[in-house]
C-alpha cells in the first residue's frame, strides 16, 4: 500500500505521512552564547550515541521537553539508562601562597623571564600610554582579521589567569575577534604578543558564525563615546530626534543596518545600551587611515620644508594657512590636480602638519555607499582634515551629500523601520576637505566650485629631481654623486615617485652585476648609466614604452588617434594618456591636437 501511494521513482512516504499534506510548523528563533552552543553540540553527540543515529536540533529539543515531562521528583527517568558522557565541569579556586615560597611567578620570553600578576603584582587595567604603544606597534590593525574598526587591547595570557599587563602580553584585536577569542573560537599561538598568531581551532564553526552574521552594520561606530543614557523603550523611527551627531550614531550603531536607496534601517526591538562599552582606540571607517600630526608651533613652521619642486604652490598654501590662523578659521577646502606621483598626498600631509590638525586619509574608490561615507564623516573631530585621493571616483549621489557637508556641516539621513521612514539631519563639526585627482574633467563642476583653493601640480625639472634622488639615495644606502643623480633624474618621467623607484632599481642592479654588497662609496655616472641601460632606459631618459610610442608616430605621416595608438601599443588608453604621453609632451617630443597625436620634428 505504501509503495502504491508513492510517486513513480520516489521512496514510500514515512508512516503517518501517507496523505502528503503540509504539517504545521512553529518557528522558534534562539540566540545562544558560546558556552551554550558547545553544550548543545555535546548533548547532541551524546544522544546520537545513545540512539545510534544522527539527531537533529528539532529532535533534540523534543527529547529535552519529553525528558523534563517524564522526570520524577528524585531526578530519575523511567526507561532511561546511563551512558558515558564527556560533560563535566572543572571548578578552579584561588589557592593560598605557601609561607616558605615566593608568590611571584614568571613566564619565559625571548627577552628573559617576565613576572606575571600574582599576590605581589595584582591584576591591573592596561594604562593608557601602554595601550597606545601597543596600538602603534600593531599599526592600529586587528591582528586576527586586519580590521581597523572597534579596536581593543587583549591580554594574550588572560588577566584571570594571572596574565601580566605588559606590552609583551598585549595584542590588538577588534571587538568581534576579541569576543571570539574569549569564547574559544580563536586561540593565540606564540611566545610573544608582538609575534603570536591567532588561529581558529575549528574553522567550520567560525565559518558558521560568519555565515549567520549576514547583515553588515550600516554605520561604523565612531571615536566619540556616547553619553550615558538608559533607554526606556526600543528605538523607534517615530520618536527620533530631528538632528543626530556622531555620538548618537555610535550609541545606536548596533541597531542600524543597510537598506536600499541610501537609507539606514532600524532593527525592530533594538534598545540602545545604557552604558556603552568604551573602545580602546578611536574607531573609524575601515577604508580610512588616521594620522596624528604634531601640532607644536615649531613643527607647523617647518611643515613645508620637506616639499620640493613646488615652491609656488607651497608659497600660496603657506599664505592661506597664515590667513586661516589670523581669523581663527579652519583651513579652507583644497583640491590638488596633477599627474600621478607629483606629490599630492605629500602636500596634503604638509597642510595638515602646518594646520596642526589630524589627517584622515581614504581613497575615492572605497567610498561606495552612504553608510561608508557617514562612517567616514562621523569619525571627524572639529578642525580635522579629510583627504580623499582620486576624489573623482566617488559616486555622484554621494557627492551630493558631500556638498552639504562642506557648505553647512550637515546633511540629511533617511531612517526606515517597517513601512515608516523619517529624514533627520546629521550634524558634524567644521572640517577641511582636501581632494586629489588625476582627472580634473571627471570632477563635477558643482564639487570643484566648492574648493576655494585649487592647485595644479606639474612634472618636476631635472635639477629638482636630482636633489630628490640624492636624498632618496642617502636614505636607501645608495649614495649618488651629482652627475649620477642628474642622469637618474632625466629618466624619472618628471615625478618624484619614479625617482624613488629608480633609486631602488639601480641599487639592486649595481649590487647584482657589480658584485658589491652594501654601497659605501657614491655611485658615479658610469655605474648608473650602465644600470639604466640594463633597465631599458636610453640616453634621452625614455623607457621601452616611450620609444615604442615614438616609433609608431614616426611610421605614420599624419596624426594618430588615442584609440589607435593604444591598440598598436597593446596598452590601455588610460596608460597611454596618463603615463606615457605627459613625459613626452614635457620633453617636447609629441604634440596633441584635435586630429590626434603628432611627432614634433
Amino acid at each position: 500500500l505504501l509503495v502504491r501511494q508513492a510517486k513513480p521513482g520516489e521512496a514510500p512516504r514515512e508512516p503517518g505521512k501517507q496523505k502528503g499534506l503540509p504539517a504545521t510548523r512553529f518557528p522558534l528563533q534562539l540566540t545562544l552564547d558560546a558556552e551554550t552552543q558547545r553544550l548543545l553540540e555535546q548533548v547532541r553527540a551524546k544522544v546520537s550515541d545513545e540512539r545510534d543515529e544522527a539527531v537533529t536540533n528539532v529532535a533534540l529539543f523534543r527529547s529535552a521537553l519529553e525528558l523534563l515531562a517524564a522526570t520524577e521528583q528524585d531526578g530519575t527517568v523511567p526507561g532511561r539508562r546511563r551512558v558515558k558522557s564527556s560533560l563535566y565541569r572543572v571548578v578552579l579556586r584561588q589557592g593560598d601562597a605557601h609561607a616558605d615560597g615566593s608568590s611571584v611567578l614568571s613566564v619565559d620570553l625571548d627577552d628573559g623571564p617576565l613576572p606575571v600578576a600574582t599576590l605581589d603584582a595584582p591584576d591591573v587595567k592596561t594604562p593608557e600610554p601602554m595601550r597606545r604603544a601597543v596600538l602603534e606597534r600593531d599599526r592600529a590593525t586587528c591582528r586576527s582579521c586586519a580590521s581597523r574598526q572597534r579596536l581593543q587591547v587583549h591580554h594574550v595570557i588572560f588577566r584571570r589567569n594571572c596574565g601580566p599587563t605588559h606590552p609583551s602580553n598585549l595584542a590588538t584585536l577588534c571587538r568581534r575577534c576579541h569576543g571570539l577569542l574569549h569564547d574559544g573560537y580563536l586561540v593565540a599561538r606564540g611566545r610573544h604578543a608582538a609575534t603570536c598568531v591567532f588561529e581558529a581551532p575549528d574553522q567550520a564553526a567560525l565559518d558558521e558564525i560568519a555565515r549567520r552574521a549576514d547583515e553588515q552594520l550600516a554605520v561604523d561606530p565612531v571615536d566619540e563615546a556616547a553619553p550615558a543614557h538608559v533607554a526606556a523603550a526600543p528605538l523607534s523611527v517615530k520618536f527620533m530626534p530631528t538632528e543626530v551627531d556622531a555620538a548618537w550614531l555610535d550609541r545606536h550603531a548596533d541597531g542600524l543596518r543597510q537598506a536600499g536607496g541610501g537609507q539606514l534601517r532600524i532593527e525592530d526591538g533594538f534598545v540602545p545600551p545604557s552604558d556603552s562599552d568604551e573602545p580602546d582606540s578611536p574607531e573609524m571607517c575601515p577604508s580610512a587611515r588616521t594620522t596624528l600630526v604634531p601640532g607644536g608651533p615649531d613643527n607647523r613652521a617647518l611643515a613645508f620644508d620637506s616639499v620640493r619642486g613646488s615652491d609656488h604652490v607651497v608659497a600660496r598654501l603657506h599664505g592661506v594657512a597664515e590667513d586661516a590662523e589670523a581669523f581663527d578659521a579652519p583651513f579652507p577646502h583644497t583640491l590638488f590636480v596633477g599627474p600621478p606621483g607629483t606629490g599630492k598626498t605629500t602636500l596634503s600631509k604638509a597642510v595638515a602638519a602646518r594646520a596642526g590638525r589630524r589627517l584622515v586619509q581614504t581613497v575615492g574608490a572605497n567610498v561606495t555607499d552612504v553608510h561608508t561615507l557617514v562612517s567616514l564623516l562621523a569619525s571627524l573631530k572639529e578642525g580635522d582634515l579629510l583627504f580623499i585621493d582620486e576624489i573623482h571616483a566617488v559616486p555622484r549621489p554621494l557627492l551630493e551629500l558631500l556638498y552639504q557637508a562642506m557648505d553647512e556641516q550637515r546633511f540629511p539621513l533617511t531612517f526606515v523601520q517597517g513601512s515608516r521612514s523619517r529624514t533627520v539631519q546629521f550634524v558634524m563639526p567644521p572640517f577641511t576637505l582636501i581632494g586629489a585627482t588625476t582627472e580634473e574633467m571627471d570632477v563635477p563642476r558643482a564639487l570643484r566650485s566648492r574648493f576655494p583653493v585649487v592647485e595644479r601640480l606639474g612634472l618636476y625639472a631635472d635639477d629638482v629631481l636630482a636633489d630628490i634622488a640624492q636624498t632618496a639615495g642617502e636614505a636607501g644606502h645608495c649614495p649618488l654623486d651629482d652627475a649620477a643623480a642628474l642622469e637618474l633624474a632625466r629618466c624619472a618621467a618628471g615625478t618624484p615617485r619614479e625617482v624613488h623607484r629608480l633609486v631602488y632599481l639601480v641599487r639592486a642592479d649595481v649590487v647584482a652585476h657589480e658584485g658589491r654588497g652594501r654601497l659605501s662609496e657614491p655611485l658615479n655616472l658610469a655605474l648608473v648609466r650602465a644600470a639604466l641601460d640594463r633597465l631599458g632606459y636610453d640616453a634621452d631618459g625614455f623607457d621601452v614604452d616611450h620609444r615604442r610610442y615614438l616609433d609608431v608616430l614616426a611610421q605614420h605621416r599624419g596624426p594618430v588617434a588615442l584609440c589607435r595608438m593604444a591598440a598598436l601599443l597593446q596598452l590601455p588608453e588610460a596608460t597611454v594618456r596618463l603615463r606615457i604621453e605627459p613625459f613626452l609632451m614635457f620633453r617636447g617630443k609629441v604634440r596633441v591636437g584635435a586630429r590626434g597625436r603628432e611627432l614634433v620634428r
